[in-house]
This record gives structure tokens, C-alpha cells and sequence, in this order.
């Protein structure tokens, strides 16, 4: 999904959580509503890596 987004995915520096491959990514920008970040670093993987939430879905219980 970040490579869907404009987002490179650095293939090269793989890490690991719960046992699934991560890559790092870096958001040169990212909006929402009127904040705005700049260099924003994440991690992407192939799919849902397991225990975190999904796309769409909050890591706060309510």
C-alpha cells in the first residue's frame, strides 16, 4: 500500500515483527486536515502483521 502511495519501500534494510518481515519507509510529507509532517519514518510489510490493527482500524479500544 505505501508503494500504491508514492511511498518507497526500502527493500534493502528489511527488519522483523512478530516473525514477518518489515521494510522502512520515509513520507517525505503527510497531511491531515491542517497538521502536516515532513520526513515521517514507518514500516510497510506484504500483509497484516499479526496482532496490530488492519487498515482502517485503531490500536485504542474504546
Amino acid at each position: 500500500m505505501a508503494e500504491r502511495a508514492g511511498i518507497p519501500v526500502d527493500y534493502s534494510n528489511p527488519g522483523e515483527i512478530n516473525g514477518r518481515p518489515v521494510y522502512p519507509i520515509t513520507a517525505e510529507r503527510i497531511s491531515l486536515g491542517r497538521a502536516v509532517g515532513h520526513d515521517v519514518r514507518g514500516s510497510a510489510s506484504a500483509g497484516p502483521v499479526e496482532g496490530t490493527p488492519g487498515p482502517g482500524q485503531s490500536a485504542m479500544e474504546r
